[in-house]
């Protein structure tokens, strides 16, 4: 039956004065029916929305469906309304039932059956899809043969897809791009309006909460709650345990500032700190990370290895696993002991040896003594032609390394690759 069928059978008061819950897939159809029924002064339209006045919790069906109960004993005491001939219906069941969680849906069926048992009223409940509740509470086959179990549904139309609801504090709602919704209350008026789609181009709906605690209680698991900032950063880029809440709090700042020119956590970093991309900014990011706060070494580190180019020194040093944005100056001074047993090409060998000399240039080698002595330390065991690529910082411990080694090989010409680092021993 669709929604035209429908509407040809309510002329006939046997049909129309029958309590039943209405299943209508598409919000389409379910605003046709709406839009239909307003102009028939038999009907009466009670809004499930008017009834939620916190935006901080979600009441349960008891309370809910009560006041549905007093709200029509309450219009059947005015002097133009009566029991027999006034049909009410109800909307923004369906935003409830995707809502709750599987008890408080199996308690919103209890409490719609007690209304269509009633005698004393007539009402109509719209709903978007029956679940499984329907035949463990309406198990007596009275309500299907009385139709009053109904679908009213337009074959030809497709059935909506059921869209992803997430719950946000309404400080982040402004962020979130699809159906946004200030409140509890605005969103179930809409949804029973009919007026939100679940086929519509943006799949997902927001919902503004004040949140009081870390969650809304009897909530469903397929909801998505964001009630902290944390939680929005893990809904909206998927970024949870990776970063401090320190960092967090120094990007949703810089999306206050920025946000309309730049919609993702990386583009905030890549603004801040490299605008013209890694490769340019390579030189300087050594001694950015070693000079920048706790909270901006961290968003710099974290971006940085986002932003991975295989082809940059500073990139082969940020995959090593131990590396974090403490101890990076060491690592960045003595990561070439990785390479030493490694296949570098020679393009990639003098590619990254410049890059490091460069990166340690900035810094300032006289300020890297201890690391460079690391190094040399490090590289004991390997061979003259390894290690004296990376002694190219003019540093005294370099050249006296260079010395030794080549001492020690008792050679009476210096080797080509000791003279590009260290020329003065042509001399």
């Amino acid at each position: 039956m669709n929604v035209s069928e429908f509407i040809n059978q309510v002329v006939y008061k046997d049909f129309a004065f029958q309590s039943r819950i209405i299943e209508i897939p598409q919000a389409k159809e379910l605003l046709e029916l709406c839009n239909g029924l307003s102009h028939d002064n038999r009907f009466k339209q009670i809004r499930i929305g008017d009834f939620i006045n916190q935006n901080t919790y979600l009441p349960p069906p008891e309370a809910l469906f009560g006041l549905v109960e007093e709200k029509i004993q309450q219009e059947l005491q005015s002097d133009n309304v009566s029991s027999l001939n006034t049909i009410f219906y109800v909307t923004g069941v369906n935003g409830l039932l995707r809502l709750w969680n599987s008890e408080m849906c199996n308690h919103a069926y209890c409490c719609m059956k007690l209304l269509l048992d009633s005698l004393d009223f007539c009402i109509w409940i719209f709903i978007d899809e029956f679940d499984s509740n329907k035949d463990v509470v309406f198990h007596n086959p009275r309500y299907v043969d009385c139709k009053q179990l109904l679908t009213i549904r337009d074959s030809s139309i497709p059935v909506d897809s059921p869209k992803q609801i997430c719950l946000v504090n309404k400080n982040y709602l402004s962020k979130f791009n699809g159906n946004r919704f200030g409140s509890l209350k605005q969103a179930l008026k809409e949804f029973g309006a009919g007026t939100v789609a679940s086929s519509d181009n943006e799949c997902q709906s927001y919902i503004g909460v004040d949140f009081i605690g870390s969650r809304l209680a009897g909530i469903s698991d397929l909801v998505k709650q964001a009630s902290s900032l944390r939680d929005f950063f893990k809904l909206k880029y998927n970024i949870s345990e990776e970063l401090s809440d320190a960092a967090l709090k120094w990007l949703y700042d810089e999306f206050e500032k920025s946000y309309n020119n730049t919609t993702d956590v990386l583009g905030i970093i890549r603004n801040r700190f490299f605008p013209n991309g890694v490769k340019d900014s390579a030189d300087k990011l050594p001694n950015l990370i070693r000079t920048s706060d706790e909270t901006e070494k961290e968003l710099l580190f974290w971006g940085l290895r986002k932003s991975a180019d295989p082809d940059l020194y500073i990139s082969a040093v940020l995959q090593n696993p131990n590396v974090d944005y403490s101890n990076f100056t060491l690592y960045y001074v003595c990561q070439p002991i990785e390479f030493f047993n490694s296949q570098l090409t020679s393009d990639q060998l003098d590619s990254f040896t410049q890059e490091r000399k460069r990166g340690i240039e900035v810094i300032g080698a006289d300020l890297l003594g201890s690391e460079i002595s690391q190094f040399i330390e490090n590289a004991k065991s390997f061979s003259f032609e390894q290690v004296v690529p990376w002694l190219n910082n003019n540093s005294k411990e370099e050249k006296c390394e260079i010395i030794r080694r080549f001492v020690e090989m008792e050679q009476t010409s210096v080797p080509i690759s000791a003279l590009r680092v260290y020329p003065q021993l042509s001399m």
